[in-house]
């Protein structure tokens, strides 16, 4: 394939088990106002209808590739994907979650028109739980301009949950050039997203939310699960130790705490563990992360804010956060007038 006949772009879709809401990921693509593009779907050895729901679709329309490997978890496949792909730019999706029509044109003509080397939308966060869908927002300062500084993207880390893959375009040079891949470890996005900001990467937001994410899917690998505080736990451990590895803890010293504090913030606040678990992990992140007590980039947002001061404030006296979390977290709902 000549440059000219490149094909635009390359949506990347790892699949395993995830025949109840396939289709609707599927269909949404093939639905898409910009037709420019290939949709390779990873197998990444499911046993349920998922391969028998790839194949259907694909002979359908034949932009849609099917790879089947042994299962080897989500990384591996999106770096089938990525090593597999061949568009100018780069777009990833998850089987359980779908895009709004105008996705790929609104992010391709973005990314096109400003030449930066990502491009993020807003997404809509769909709870299947209670049906209901929101939209997380970041400051408004952040839309619609290129953010290629250090101070730049140290501000932008803390400010709200920016990590996931999905809801971007990325040059698909910018990611070989640098070799950014997925690692094997859990919260994998967290680090891909660490290594892009990390590696001189300009990045644009936009205002648009166009990508639907379903959290709380009832038997999911995180649906209620204890085991999410110490993935997380390992996370920051991976991450910290990336960033040191790539001489940028330094740089990113402040913001990386300041988003590692809301994190586990979050996880203490959600978390069913007993109160005595989650006392023996809170000691374990204050000796590995912040038994110096640094000095955090705190974002604008208020109860963001709230929520890393107390955490910190419970750091230095030795406090559960636990305890207090949950109250501040019932609070804020009850003042926003918010249902959780």
């Amino acid at each position: 394939m000549s440059a000219v006949d490149k094909i635009k772009i390359s949506i990347i879709i790892p699949v395993y088990n995830a025949e109840l809401y396939l289709p609707q990921c599927l269909d949404s693509v093939t639905r898409q106002t910009f037709t420019d593009f290939e949709c390779i779907c990873i197998n990444d050895g499911s046993t349920d209808s998922s391969l028998n729901i790839l194949t259907k679709h694909s002979e359908k329309d034949k932009r849609f590739k099917i790879i089947s490997q042994q299962n080897g978890g989500v990384s591996q496949a999106r770096n089938t994907g990525l090593k597999t792909a061949c568009g100018k730019y780069i777009s990833f999706a998850d089987p359980d979650d779908w895009l709004s029509t105008n996705y790929l044109e609104i992010l391709h003509d973005t990314i096109e028109k400003y030449g930066c080397d990502v491009i993020a939308s807003e997404n809509f966060f769909y709870d299947a739980k209670t049906k209901k869908t929101h939209i997380k927002r970041l400051p408004e300062k952040f839309y619609r301009c290129e953010l290629k500084s250090i101070d730049a993207k140290k501000k932008l880390i803390p400010a709200l949950n920016i990590c996931p893959c999905w809801g971007k375009i990325y040059k698909a040079d910018f990611l070989k050039l640098n070799e950014i891949f997925f690692q094997k470890c859990p919260m994998e996005d967290v680090i891909f997203t660490y290594d892009i900001l990390t590696s001189g990467c300009s990045i644009m937001f936009i205002k648009d939310a166009l990508y639907f994410y379903r959290k709380n899917i009832e038997g999911s690998a995180t649906y209620n699960s204890p085991k999410r505080i110490y993935d997380m736990f390992e996370c920051f451990l991976f991450l910290k130790k990336r960033l040191h590895e790539k001489k940028s803890y330094d740089d990113f010293k402040n913001a990386f705490l300041a988003h590692a504090a809301k994190c586990f913030a979050f996880e203490f606040e959600e978390s069913n563990l007993p109160l005595k678990t989650l006392k023996s992990v809170f000691l374990n992140i204050k000796n590995d992360f912040f038994k110096n007590g640094e000095k955090l980039l705190y974002p604008e947002n208020i109860f963001y804010k709230a929520r890393i001061l107390l955490f910190q404030f419970c750091l230095k006296y030795n406090i559960n956060y636990a305890v207090f979390g949950k109250t501040l977290k019932k609070t804020y709902y009850f003042l926003s007038g918010k249902n959780k």
